[in-house]
């Protein structure tokens, strides 16, 4: 087994090397607005300028997607608890509001404000 000269290599046995890293991480909304705008018939770089990613961003996701939107294109349902209503939960809470109190000032059933209180509980069993 002779060295291969200088400058060439094996390349052909090993696997094309993508994007470093997860590029979609965080762009959820950005995608979103990006779509948003290709539905309106604006070209792909005036829409990932439009939504806040570069167009490199915006070509490589409506060329990835098959030109189909990959994300929904409808506003995020209230199913889930914001930051924000942790947030006040947590200071009711610590005000010494009761769990009935708390869920009627959210807006929200008390066993969804009980269980946000108390995330993994275990049950005590008095053995360890």
């Amino acid at each position: 087994m002779g060295k291969l000269e200088h400058g060439l290599c094996r390349r052909d046995i090993r696997p094309a090397l993508g994007s470093i890293g997860h590029p979609g991480a965080g762009l959820k909304g950005a995608l979103q607005r990006f779509w948003k705008a290709i539905a309106l018939g604006m070209p792909t770089d005036d829409a990932a300028i439009g939504a806040g990613v570069s167009s490199a961003v915006g070509a490589r996701s409506f060329r990835h997607a098959g030109c189909v939107p990959n994300v929904s294109l409808e506003a995020p349902s209230e199913h889930y608890l914001s930051f924000a209503d942790i947030e006040e939960i947590a200071l009711l809470r610590a005000q010494g509001h009761g769990v009935g109190e708390i869920a009627g000032r959210a807006g929200r059933s008390a066993s969804t404000i009980s269980r946000e209180l108390c995330p993994n509980a275990v049950t005590r069993s008095g053995s360890k």
